[in-house]
């Protein structure tokens, strides 16, 4: 047993540097990091540093009950504060809130799908003003059919295209 004790002593130790004194941590390593289970030996780094750590295969049913217990618990208390945080706003810090919330949601992706977003949003914009000045000039004209009358339109020549016109109705069905 000595021998044993003597070996796991003469490993390697964290070079994690201490707060109280910066001094190196000299606790025995465990993981392949080079740091102890204080100093970030599970901690998952790079892109993973999110993910949810699961107990080991072998840990065994208990440590994963555990553990989801564990997340629903964290879950609840988030909700709660959330909740209590919204209902203590005004409703213009809620509108703003929302206004702010929803602009976040959107999942950033490369940087062509973002281009291409804010190009169909633009597009849109410019459809819509599209559609609105066509609505006034489609009311404006119809207004001076109705003062004209119907009768007195000229009638169309076989030959000539005749404009295509659609309702504003018709084009927010077609382009909501």
């Amino acid at each position: 047993m000595k021998k044993i004790n003597a070996e796991r002593l003469a490993g390697p130790r964290c070079g994690a540097r201490r707060k109280r004194d910066g001094e190196p941590c000299q606790q025995l390593v465990l993981y392949p990091n080079g740091r102890c289970k204080f100093h970030g030996g599970k901690t998952p780094k790079g892109k993973d540093w999110h993910k949810i750590q699961l107990p080991a295969a072998d840990a065994g049913a208990d440590a994963l009950a555990r553990k989801e217990r564990m997340i629903v618990q964290r879950q609840k208390k988030r909700a709660a504060t959330r909740a209590a945080k919204l209902t203590a706003m005004t409703p213009e810090q809620r509108a703003a809130y929302d206004n702010q919330f929803a602009k976040r949601v959107m999942n950033p992706g490369p940087a062509t799908r973002r281009a291409s977003i804010r190009k169909q949003r633009a597009d849109a914009k410019a459809f819509r003003e599209i559609v609105l000045a066509t609505e006034a000039a489609f009311e404006a004209r119809n207004h001076a059919q109705a003062d004209r009358g119907a009768e007195s339109q000229p009638a169309a020549s076989p030959g000539d295209p005749s404009p295509i016109s659609f309702s504003p109705e018709t084009l927010r069905k077609l382009f909501p």
